[in-house]
């Protein structure tokens, strides 16, 4: 119904539909403030629902976090390693941080709804004064009217009143003059009373006349300047609240889009955490600590039936020491891998116990320490790099090695997933200035290969192949980092040690089940400043 009434409008307004319904919108503006008012108690008041939700459960967070252990508090923001995100543990750690993000998306809601609700509370006490004195002006005008009425009214009255009088006084004259015993006195009195009634009736009439005039004008000038500039004021006021309220709940909306978005990026961060859960990791930890436990400091002849036994040279990663002979011992049943310094040893140099894992063991390119028949181990914080006497040794260590850690999805299979990289760096352009130049190439975060270093130049050229077979499967980039050093670092720097020039550019390429050639131009990236 009401749409149709509005249909048939160009407009509707205050001033042209309701001019004679002043007290109606009054009654509306003033209800319409009210709602405003309901509506700005809701939102401080949910903003005080939101503190104390988000206090309360930032509370209730604390306890729980405290009895995770440090080694097992990574998270996306802190890791990028998948291996760190296989216990249970870190997935609850990260529930639980899931849990104060939502605390903290819900107290910045409320910081910023209620700061949003005071704004508009403050505009909306100074609308309530405007529309006050419209209505107090309009109210007055009103009065002005009704007293123009109201004078009218008794003018009206007056003047109905000096007629009956006249009347009734030219009555009284009348029949005194047609009473022959009548004095003439008598007359003359009734006349000079008739004639004051006639003055009397002539001055109510002159004053009838002038309230009437006076009232039109009044009218007139009400209903054609007042009262539309009134309605116009209260109309324009009540867009203003409308305004108002409308973009309050449009930045309201607008916040809590972005506290949601926060949290939808936290469950996503999350869901990956929770699926690089390993089911077996955590059983796997305990028997690994069980087995470290037990006493393994046993002499060299105390071990029977070793699995593999071989002098092998190996160094750590990220290590400035030099590379050492040990003697290396594999004993797979109990998935201990000891080194000694000597065959009479007395005491393990250490003892490593090898977990499950596709990529615990990985082949080496012979350029990144300038030495032949090199792989790594892996044992997540520690990386170990090997060095065989013979491609014969290297072949029967990494293969019993990789038997001995492939994950059982690996083992059940089938089919076993082999992966070549093979990669061409040829030279690097528009770099900022002269120096000393070498790549690294990274698969994902573990080094495998390093060019020679062109020195003193800014056009590096290379054109040096690297040919890697049996990639673990679960390798997923290959990186390439530009580094600059300069001459003292050039002569300290050991291969494989952890680079101390600047990193200038890095290359990602992604290995995928059909990847066979991967090329990339070091000239793509933009040249940061050294």
């Amino acid at each position: 119904w009401l749409s149709g009434k509005m249909a048939g409008r160009t407009e509707l307004s205050f001033k042209h539909d309701l001019l004679f319904n002043f007290d109606a919108v009054c009654k509306f503006t003033e209800e319409n403030m009210k709602a405003t008012k309901e509506i700005i108690s809701f939102f401080k008041k949910r903003q005080l629902v939101e503190q104390e939700y988000a206090k309360q459960l930032a509370r209730l967070v604390v306890p729980y976090r405290a009895l995770i252990p440090e080694n097992r508090r990574a998270t996306p923001s802190t890791s990028t390693n998948p291996d760190d995100f296989k216990s249970l543990t870190v997935a609850w750690n990260n529930v639980l941080d899931d849990a104060l993000r939502t605390a903290q998306s819900h107290e910045q809601y409320a910081g910023a709804v209620g700061q949003q609700a005071d704004s508009l509370a403050s505009n909306v006490r100074e609308l309530e004064q405007h529309r006050r004195s419209f209505v107090a002006e309009g109210v007055r005008c009103n009065k002005v009217l009704q007293d123009a009425h109201t004078a009218v009214k008794k003018a009206q009255v007056a003047h109905a009143q000096a007629q009956r009088e006249l009347e009734e006084a030219r009555d009284v004259l009348e029949k005194t003059r047609c009473n022959y015993q009548s004095k003439e006195a008598t007359v003359t009195k009734l006349e000079a009373r008739s004639a004051a009634a006639e003055e009397r009736a002539h001055t109510c009439g002159q004053q009838l006349r002038e309230a009437d005039e006076q009232c039109t004008a009044r009218q007139a000038e009400h209903f054609e300047l007042h009262m539309p500039a009134i309605l116009t004021a209260l109309e324009g006021n009540e867009a203003d609240r409308v305004r108002l309220l409308r973009q309050f709940f449009l930045v309201s909306a607008e916040v809590l889009r972005m506290c949601r978005a926060t949290l939808l990026d936290g469950s996503a961060a999350l869901d990956r955490v929770l699926a690089a859960v390993d089911l077996r990791f955590d059983s796997d930890a305990f028997v690994v600590a069980q087995t470290m436990a037990h006493d393994n400091d046993v002499p060299v002849t105390s071990i029977f039936n070793p699995t593999l036994k071989s002098r092998l040279d190996y160094r750590m990663a990220d290590s400035q020491k030099p590379w050492r002979e040990h003697l290396f011992v594999l004993v797979a049943n109990q998935r201990l891998l000891y080194h000694f310094e000597s065959e009479d040893a007395l005491h393990p140099k250490n003892v490593v116990h090898l977990p499950f894992g596709d990529d615990i063991i990985r082949p080496v390119d012979d350029s990144l320490f300038d030495r032949k028949y090199c792989f790594q181990i892996t044992v997540t914080p520690r990386t170990y790099y090997i060095a065989a006497p013979s491609p014969d040794i290297m072949q029967q260590w990494t293969d019993a090695l990789q038997r001995l850690t492939a994950s059982r999805a690996s083992r059940t299979s089938v089919f076993k997933r082999l992966v070549s990289v093979e990669l061409r760096i040829v030279e690097a352009k528009d770099l900022p200035r002269a120096g000393d130049y070498y790549c690294l190439a990274l698969l994902d975060d573990e080094q495998y290969a390093k060019t020679h270093t062109k020195c003193g130049t800014a056009t590096p050229f290379w054109d040096q192949q690297f040919t890697l077979d049996c990639v673990p499967a679960r390798c997923a980039n290959i990186v390439v980092q530009l580094y600059r050093a300069g001459s003292t670092i050039l002569r300290s720097l050991t291969p494989g040690s952890k680079p101390t020039g600047s990193v200038l550019r890095k290359k990602f390429a992604q290995l995928g089940p059909r990847s066979r050639t991967t090329s990339m131009d070091m000239t793509a990236a933009p040249a940061p400043a050294p």
